[in-house]
């Protein structure tokens, strides 16, 4: 229960030491900013889909939630012991103290993250999920925007035909911004400008964060940070592999050659590749067996694949 001021007070003597800097920040201990105190628990939230297969075996339990009535039920509980604290028993120093939970982060996929965050999600005008003023661009005639930074060819769809757009120019989401458009929305007066709303400020509703204390989380969009799995994994594994010719074989007898630390080896690509390849398997194969294989003085020792 004491790591919070531990690591805390490791900070302080970092900085003293090196003059008020800290030479590398791999801890949400060094972004924290004074709101949470030493007795504070810091939590997480995450949640995630199942996509079950008729032809795999399900290596856990489903029980299947409406995500609205679950998440309600949870962060309203959450939400009583931020305002009343928690008790607890402190055996070592003999004690009770209060603790008021802190809500740090909210973690999801692109299409989980709507279910709190209340974003429109990755196909509306403003799909970025950091709520970056990014806004999206479309086909002729389709309502379907995509995340696109460049602009096509011969493009001049109205609204939406910004020029290209460097990742490094691209702003964090701002939580001023996003209180705005918030109330912006919310003053809506019918369904038809409620829609408009929702559109031109990439919010959909209300979201559930906004009934958790303001001093103990951090504010919207703040904490929901992105996805980095999906896009080395399914994304690129899905994009690289077609670019390159080639016959699958089976990676039965690769499994000696995968350390530990890729957990179990994918299933045969050759026979699943189009029907639910999930991304730790991409992981698995595009970075443990063919990558791998792709230094080595001959890249079909392994038995992987022959050009």
């Amino acid at each position: 229960m004491s790591h919070w001021s531990c690591q805390t007070n490791q900070i302080f003597e970092q900085l003293e030491r090196n003059g008020g800097s800290i030479p590398m920040y791999n801890d949400i201990y060094h972004v924290a900013n004074g709101q949470i105190t030493d007795d504070d628990m810091v939590l997480m939230f995450s949640m995630d889909g199942a996509q079950l297969y008729c032809d795999k075996e399900s290596d856990c339990w489903i029980y299947v939630w409406n995500t609205d009535s679950f998440l309600y039920t949870g962060f309203h509980h959450l939400a009583a012991l931020q305002k009343e604290g928690l008790c607890v028993w402190d055996a070592q120093h003999n004690c009770i103290f209060s603790s008021h939970p802190f809500l740090y982060v909210g973690a999801a996929d692109g299409p989980g993250s709507v279910h709190f965050s209340s974003l429109v999600g990755h196909h509306g005008a403003f799909p970025c999920c950091l709520y970056c003023p990014i806004k999206g661009q479309h086909k002729p005639g389709v309502g379907h925007y995509y995340p696109a930074l460049l602009k096509p060819n011969n493009y001049n769809i109205e609204g939406c035909d910004h020029d290209d757009i460097s990742p490094d120019t691209i702003p964090d989401g701002s939580p001023l911004e996003y209180a705005k458009n918030l109330c912006y929305l919310l003053q809506s007066r019918n369904a038809a400008d409620y829609k408009y709303c929702q559109k031109e400020t990439g919010i959909s509703n209300l979201g559930i964060f906004s009934g958790l204390s303001n001093k103990h989380c951090l504010p919207i969009p703040s904490g929901f940070p992105g996805d980095s799995m999906h896009v080395p994994t399914l994304n690129l594994g899905e994009l690289f592999v077609p670019l390159w010719h080639g016959t699958f074989h089976s990676v039965a007898a690769s499994k000696v050659y995968l350390p530990s630390s890729f957990d179990r080896p994918p299933c045969n690509i050759a026979l699943k590749v189009s029907s639910g390849y999930k991304a730790k398997e991409w992981q698995g194969y595009f970075y443990g067996l063919k990558l791998f294989t792709w230094d080595q003085p001959n890249y079909t020792q392994l038995g992987i694949w022959n050009l």
